[in-house]
């Protein structure tokens, strides 16, 4: 099985052999799924790193002086012009959303599910960082070759990836494109601070 994932941490591509059932059973095809997008994951996670340490972005990082980059005086906050809102009626909307949408499994957690004509079943289950479970259900005595199951994977996934991403909420990006994108945001300070001296 083979998974490739963006520089974001989106699956793109997934790969399972036609001879799949030598090396696993049914009820093994999801966990392997899982563990490749989490292997994909840590690879991009140390090739950023690796790439970072070659470029000389660490050590630019360890001699920024945050005096050069933070501001010493800070605005108060404004207040907000939106009414307050009691609790109960906080907590009453907040049940409604997770009430009104059966394919979110948990709060925070995004389902996508794909069915085939033959009954191929696949679903995907994403957190707001990564990927939490995957099922493939084959019906007994069928066979099903590598590219029906990657396919159903796939759809299964962009699926469960558009209700995280229309969500609304920006924590959808990969704990490990935080890092990065974390790294890359102190080193344009830095680079911005250099500017204007």
């Amino acid at each position: 099985m083979e998974v490739t994932v963006t520089d974001t941490g989106e699956l793109v591509r997934i790969i399972v052999s036609d001879n799949w059932r030598r090396y696993l059973d049914q009820g093994g095809i999801g966990p392997a799924v899982v563990n490749a997008f989490k292997n994909a994951e840590q690879q991009r996670f140390e090739s950023t790193c690796t790439t970072a340490v070659e470029n000389g972005t660490i050590d630019r990082l360890e001699a920024l002086s945050m005096d050069d980059v933070v501001p010493t005086k800070f605005a108060p906050p404004e207040p907000t012009p939106s009414p307050t809102v009691a609790t109960e009626q906080l907590l009453e909307e907040a049940l409604q959303m997770l009430n009104s949408n059966p394919d979110e499994a948990k709060f925070g957690e995004f389902v996508g599910a794909t069915g085939s004509d033959d009954e191929l079943y696949a679903s995907v289950t994403l957190s707001r960082n990564s990927i939490v479970d995957c099922i493939v259900r084959i019906p007994w005595g069928m066979e099903v070759g590598g590219g029906a199951i990657a396919w159903a994977v796939k759809e299964s996934y962009d699926q469960a990836n558009r209700r995280r991403l229309t969500s609304g909420n920006d924590g959808a990006k990969n704990a490990f494109g935080l890092a990065t994108d974390a790294i890359q945001a102190l080193l344009n300070m830095q680079n911005h601070s250099k500017r204007g001296s």
